[in-house]
């Protein structure tokens, strides 16, 4: 897209990888129509707002259901261990075989032991994580971990029989004590922490509990495993692949939450047309929809920094996915290494990080500098001292790491790829069909795979880092087409439908917003909470270089979720929160001419109104008509500016510009919402605390 100097131009010949310098460079750098000539106003001084700072402790983050699965596990274990004699766990320590479960099961139900309810609890949310992993693909992990789920269950039948514990307010049992120091941390950002119903396993918990499928009433007693028996550290610790897996069903209800809310938007925008309700209701469930996807995207880098706590190698996309789809090839990389390499000593997870870094080359441009498709191999070779039979073993591993990349993910400039498709069918009589690594993953796999966004902005950051800062990033009108049919809206039902609108269209306006808009101009405080997709979009702007992350792709994939969801309202939609926006800024012209007429007020000489004014009319740079309407005003992109707006506009401008109806219930819904999420507290704002009484 973007055209490179000639200093940089880079030739086809004889690259390896990628989808070539025709795949992404489809744009062209200008200066015309320049988005900072368009920017209104002086930048003024948010730091000066009055609840600039954030009454979420540790920056908002709360506990993910990954975190809380692995606290469920440890606690559970420790309660069992210090709650039968010592003679039946066997051990010290965590190289206690799990084995002692069964057990330990078995001495309370003789001795009718009173269970403390707390723990059953954990001991259901540790059944139906594994269960979900087991079920998901792959057979959720390797024997030792399938058998610790038998144990789980079986052990789950046993206590569920047994007394309850009753719990005082002046005594502190052994499990107690040790789920308030292991715990603690977490409880104390759950108290600030995001509220919504969705993101709280325990809302599901009487449910599920009917499941008998899940949790049974009766189970066989395993046998328990006599050669090498997962050990409680092998459990805590946890193999990366069950993490993997874990972590992506995570993202996939996440999203799937997300994707919801977007539906009852639809539906709510269906009747109020059918009942004749104004248009701006819709606004409502437009902010519903942006909290739940902002709390989504928080709880998606709080994910991702537990994974690569737990797995320091785990630090890309590819390098996840490899761990997930290419296990055989892992066993058979190390082999190669052990029998033609001098240093016999490797380890999986280094194995990993080069069939993950093989298939990153596939998500690179050709010619993108940090594209190392020239070098990886022999990199690896020389680190590991291979001879020369391993090396050329080696390199047919790589050449086939990016073939099923590219099947797997293939796009309309990947030349060939149908081709290879067909006979690769022919040869294994099985069709070979695209985006079919996530495909029990209905939100972010087969039709909605978030590895196809991956790939797709991975190769945009070439042509990020192809314009130079200064100049503006355009469409080449010569290369329209190229990712595909320009479908229009209604028309979309996959991800990939949108590639052309994405990277033609969205890609290159959001580019600019960061570098040139106001996104470019200013840093929102609180902009974590308000507009944490601003904040990802920013970030991957101004380090192209940087593999893309989870939190970006789940951003972006948010936000073509959203439009592929509301679909065929879209225009309404785009229409009802374009006006809204402007209307606001009608408004606010007109109270600051009501102000100028009232001679006999001193509001003029304020230095707040005064600085109240000037953060007002900068915020609509936010809609600036230079960049494309859906880049704008798509539902995702619409309700954050609307959220900003109305934040800034009106809970820290002092409510000035509400002058009807439908702008009170807009701030009344937004002050709601940031009450109940402890963002600021009641009594902050008088005006509004006696409006919301």
């Amino acid at each position: 897209m973007g055209k490179r100097s000639k200093g940089r131009k880079a030739s086809n010949k004889g690259k390896r990888g990628g989808v070539g310098e025709r795949s992404a460079k489809n744009a062209s750098s200008s200066s015309s129509s320049h988005p900072s000539t368009c920017i209104k106003g002086k930048v003024p001084d948010f730091g000066s707002s009055s609840f600039s700072t954030s009454r979420i402790p540790n920056g908002g983050n709360y506990p993910t259901l990954y975190a809380r699965y692995k606290s469920a596990t440890r606690r559970f274990l420790d309660y069992m261990r210090t709650n039968v004699p010592n003679e039946i766990v066997g051990g010290d320590g965590e190289n206690v075989h799990v084995n002692f479960l069964l057990a330990a099961a078995d001495w309370m139900h003789i001795h009718n032991h009173a269970v403390d309810p707390a723990v059953l609890r954990d001991l259901k949310l540790c059944i139906r994580t594994r269960r979900r992993v087991a079920d998901s693909m792959f057979d959720g992990g390797d024997g030792g971990h399938r058998y610790f789920l038998e144990v789980c269950v079986f052990c789950w039948t046993v206590m569920r029989l047994l007394p309850v514990a009753e719990i005082t307010s002046t005594s502190t049992t052994t499990e107690q004590a040790s789920r308030e120091e292991g715990a603690g941390e977490e409880d104390n950002n759950m108290h600030n922490a995001n509220r919504f119903s969705a993101f709280d396993v325990d809302g599901e918990e009487e449910e599920e509990e009917e499941d008998t499928d899940m949790f049974p009433t009766m189970a066989p007693r395993p046998q328990p495993a006599a050669a090498n028996p997962v050990t409680v550290a092998d459990l805590l610790n946890s193999d990366d692949r069950s993490d993997v897996i874990l972590f992506l069903l995570t993202l996939d209800d996440l999203m799937g939450f997300v994707a919801g809310q977007y539906r009852v938007l639809v539906q709510n925008v269906t009747r109020h047309k059918r009942q004749g309700i104004p248009d701006s209701a819709l606004i409502e469930n437009l902010l519903d929809a942006t909290i739940a996807a902002n709390f989504a995207l928080q709880s998606v880098q709080q994910l991702e920094m537990e994974l690569r706590a737990q797995h320091e190698h785990l630090t890309t996309p590819c390098r996840l996915l490899a761990t997930l789809i290419l296990p055989e090839i892992t066993a058979h990389v190390d082999a190669i290494v052990r029998q033609h390499g001098s240093k016999s000593c490797i380890k999986r997870s280094e194995i990993i990080a080069f069939l993950g870094d093989c298939m990153q080359c596939s998500f690179h441009n050709q010619s993108d500098s940090w594209n190392r498709n020239d070098s990886i191999v022999s990199d690896f070779v020389a680190q590991y001292e291979v001879n020369t039979t391993g090396s050329a073993e080696l390199e047919q591993i790589f050449q086939g790491v990016l073939r099923i990349t590219v099947l797997e993910i293939s796009i309309k400039p990947d030349v060939g790829v149908e081709k290879m498709r067909q006979e690769m069918g022919r040869k294994t009589g099985i069709p070979n069909s695209s985006h079919s690594w996530l495909s029990r993953m209905k939100n972010i796999g087969g039709d909605r795979s978030i590895h196809h966004t991956v790939r797709i902005l991975q190769l945009f950051a070439g042509v990020i880092d192809s314009c130079a800062p200064d100049k503006k990033l355009l469409m080449d009108p010569r290369r329209r087409g190229m990712f595909g049919n320009p479908n229009l809206p209604g028309r979309m039902t996959k991800i990939r439908d949108m590639d052309e609108i994405l990277m033609s269209k969205l890609l290159p306006d959001w580019t600019n917003m960061c570098r040139h808009g106001i996104m470019g101009k200013i840093k929102l405080p609180r902009d974590s909470e308000l507009c944490p997709f601003f904040v990802q979009l920013k970030s991957y702007v101004d380090n192209p270089g940087k593999p893309v992350t989870w939190s970006l792709a789940f951003g972006v994939h948010a936000a073509l979720t959203s439009v592929l969801e509301v679909n065929h309202v879209l225009p309404e939609i785009v229409g009802t929160s374009k006006s809204v926006f402007d209307n606001y800024f009608v408004q606010a012209t007109n109270a600051a001419q009501l102000s100028l007429n009232e001679k006999s007020s001193n509001i003029n000489s304020s230095a707040v109104w005064k600085h109240n004014l000037s953060m007002i009319s900068f915020l609509e740079n936010f809609g600036l008509p230079v960049f494309d309407d859906l880049s704008l005003w798509n539902p995702l992109c619409a309700g954050t500016s609307i959220s900003v707006l109305n934040f800034f506009g009106n809970i820290e401008g002092g409510c000035a510009i509400i002058d009807c109806q439908a702008q009170l219930r807009i701030v009344m819904y937004l002050y709601h919402g940031l009450i109940i999420n402890g963002i600021i507290g009641e009594g902050d704002i008088p005006l509004l605390q006696i409006l919301y009484n």
